[in-house]
């Protein structure tokens, strides 16, 4: 009988602690590192890096150090919706159409000093806007369509980036690397040493009990072609 207790006692307890210690951040896209295979971040993009892929970059050819970094679609995504999550609980700072982006979400994130912006996706039929609270790992839109408005005329993938402020600042390659690494941070590297899981890993209920009271507001607006 004592072991029983202490088995149910033990039950207990592992279930309240994978509750309350649930993930705060998820990675933007289903098998994320897995779609790195064009323009990572950090990446010096110049007019060389163009040649031979012009039927990827059939219109804006941007140069500089790349602020994010690009998911690309997988072989059987090219005409199937994609879905695009957020990475943690925040609020939606912006959302609309950006010159070189095409659609572009901002997301506070939960360390509320920080912002991911999301470009080249879908911002209308979607079931959010600005203000809105968000839970991390649920689903913000979905990657837009190729070689359309919704894309700014690119290819369809996801630009992510994390920018360290919460004003809406939307440069997709800085001039310098002091400005790269000053306004900047590695998606992948900061998802990792927050160890971000697959989205789509956490349950309804463990969603319900996460803190998403997150007031960060835009401050201004710096639009600049990426």
């Amino acid at each position: 009988q004592k072991l029983f207790i202490l088995s149910l006692f033990f039950f207990i307890f592992l279930t309240f602690t994978n509750s309350a210690y649930a993930a705060d951040f998820f990675y933007p896209i289903t098998h994320a590192t897995e779609r790195i295979t064009i323009k990572p971040y950090g990446a010096y993009i110049n007019t060389s890096f163009y040649e031979g892929k012009e039927n990827l970059f059939k219109s804006a050819r941007p140069q500089g150090y790349h602020t994010g970094t690009d998911f690309e679609t997988l072989d059987d995504e090219e005409n199937k919706p994609v879905p695009v999550y957020a990475i943690s609980d925040g609020k939606v700072l912006f959302i609309g159409d950006i010159d070189g982006y095409g659609g572009v979400i901002l997301l506070s994130l939960k360390n509320n000093t920080q912002t991911a912006l999301y470009g080249h996706i879908k911002t209308t039929g979607i079931n959010i806007k600005k203000g809105d609270t968000i839970s991390g790992g649920t689903v913000l839109t979905y990657l837009g369509e190729a070689f359309s408005k919704e894309t700014g005329s690119e290819r369809k993938h996801l630009h992510f980036a994390i920018y360290n402020g919460i004003d809406a600042y939307f440069v997709g390659h800085e001039n310098t690397k002091e400005n790269l690494s000053k306004k900047w941070t590695d998606p992948i590297q900061f998802l990792r040493e927050n160890n971000a899981q697959e989205p789509g890993s956490m349950t309804n209920e463990e969603f319900k009990m996460k803190d998403t009271s997150v007031i960060a507001q835009p401050i201004t607006q710096t639009k600049t072609t990426s």
